[in-house]
């Protein structure tokens, strides 16, 4: 292939007359967006669950700690930082070595999700504090067998997936057909 980014997308759609799409529609179109997962496991084989608010996505629903990625920030790094902004939990950062879990997500509205689950071992000692309560109401220890009925359900898969299959990297499709 000849040439890179921008430029040779466009003149790919151009050569091949695929599509009359400018530049902005392109990238507009095949916008992905990358978010990180932490699956905090207690030493009772516990993962730390987190209830939104007031954030006007899945509120009232049990989710994971997570956060987007910013410019130019490494999934790991992200990680790492979504965890001391939510729960106050410091760690070194070459703790988040490899993700456990990844999945394509794609939402009713038709955004695609790349999200990245790591997993990360705590002492029981160590007690997460709610530190953006204007977007989490509550949050508590679960065991995998005993999720709460309104966890949401791609993060439920996620959760089964790296439970299901320990010690492995694993990946999965969400809202693509088969999950809706």
């Amino acid at each position: 292939y000849k040439g890179s980014g921008k430029k040779y997308t466009v003149n790919f759609f151009k050569q091949r007359r695929i599509s009359k799409m400018s530049e902005r529609e392109i990238n507009e179109r095949f916008k992905i967006t990358p978010a990180v997962y932490l699956i905090l496991l207690n030493d009772n084989n516990q993962v730390y669950l987190m209830r939104r608010y007031n954030t006007g996505y899945e509120d009232g629903n049990y989710s994971l700690p997570a956060g987007h990625l910013e410019w130019g920030e490494q999934f790991s790094g992200t990680a790492y930082r979504e965890l001391r902004e939510e729960t106050g939990i410091e760690v070194n950062e070459k703790e988040f070595v490899s993700p456990r879990h990844i999945m394509s997500r794609v939402r009713a509205e038709g955004s695609h999700r790349i999200d990245v689950f790591y997993v990360l071992n705590i002492s029981s000692n160590t007690i997460p504090e709610i530190l953006e309560p204007d977007k989490c109401d509550d949050a508590g220890w679960y065991t995998i067998d005993k999720l709460p009925n309104n966890t949401i359900p791609y993060i439920a898969h996620a959760l089964k997936m790296v439970f299901n299959n320990p010690d492995q990297i694993t990946w999965s499709e969400f809202g693509i057909k088969e999950n809706e």
